[in-house]
């Protein structure tokens, strides 16, 4: 299955989960006032990721905004973050930005299921230390010397993601959430030394291409 025809699929289910969610029908009427709220999400620590998610909900709807800063920072190695046989030795830095739109479910409940759906930008920089043949020039000419050296491996991801949750509210403020999703990963990298880092290995991969499965918790606040 070529690219053209994994986004097709991908658009495809977007357009049916966003149907589906707008052909609800009941009498419960949406919130008469707007609300913001802010929340963490543990799970992404795994990934040296700190991500907030900050939601805004206009007053009488039934979908909302989140925006989604995320910071980059932490020690890292080119391998599924799920093995324990490599020691992080690699410095990963940088930041992300993520817009989605939420639409919940038309019910009356403290556990409201929803879907959304939207993009993730991000760019990073991993910074290590190898050794092999590094180029340098010399009187106008090319050469390589094998050596120790130090290399930033520059990335930038594009991630568009469907998702569906729960939302939980345990009182009138605080907020639970559970979702699992999928989406597709488009990734680019360069560095100097090509081949001494790849970080794209599996679908929880910096620089990964591909289908990717999503799954987190949310723990969130109503501030307004």
């Amino acid at each position: 299955m070529n690219v053209l025809n994994r986004k097709s699929i991908f658009l495809t289910a977007l357009f049916v989960a966003n149907s589906l969610c707008f052909a609800q029908t009941g009498t419960v009427k949406p919130s008469s006032k707007s609300s913001l709220s802010v929340a963490i999400e543990p799970l992404y620590f795994i990934s040296r990721i700190t991500k907030l998610d900050l939601e805004y909900k206009p007053k009488k709807h039934w979908f909302s905004y989140i925006i989604s800063p995320e910071f980059f920072s932490g020690t890292v190695y080119d391998g599924s973050i799920f093995s324990m046989k490599n020691t992080p030795s690699d410095e990963l830095r940088g930041f992300g930005i993520g817009l989605h739109q939420k639409i919940s479910a038309k019910v009356k409940s403290n556990a409201v299921p929803y879907l959304a759906y939207g993009v993730t930008l991000r760019k990073n920089t991993i910074t290590y230390d190898d050794e092999g043949f590094v180029p340098f020039q010399e009187n106008g000419l090319s050469f390589y010397e094998y050596r120790n050296f130090t290399d930033d491996m520059k990335i930038e991801t594009s991630l568009f993601s469907v998702l569906a949750g729960v939302q939980i509210t345990a009182d009138s403020n605080l907020q639970f959430d559970m979702y699992t999703g999928a989406g597709y990963k488009s990734s680019t990298k360069s560095s100097l030394i090509e081949g001494k880092r790849d970080y794209n290995q599996t679908f929880t991969d910096y620089a990964y291409n591909g289908f990717v499965f999503q799954l987190g918790v949310r723990f969130g606040y109503k501030i307004l």
